[in-house]
């Protein structure tokens, strides 16, 4: 249980991390 919220938190993190990157992305690809 306790191992499966840590892969849980680890994944939010990740996503977390990646997200703005991607907006920053593409928003520079769309919008330059």
């Amino acid at each position: 249980m306790d191992k499966k919220w840590k892969e849980w938190e680890d994944d939010i993190a990740t996503v977390c991390i990646l997200i703005p990157c991607i907006i920053v992305y593409l928003m520079f690809v769309f919008g330059g």
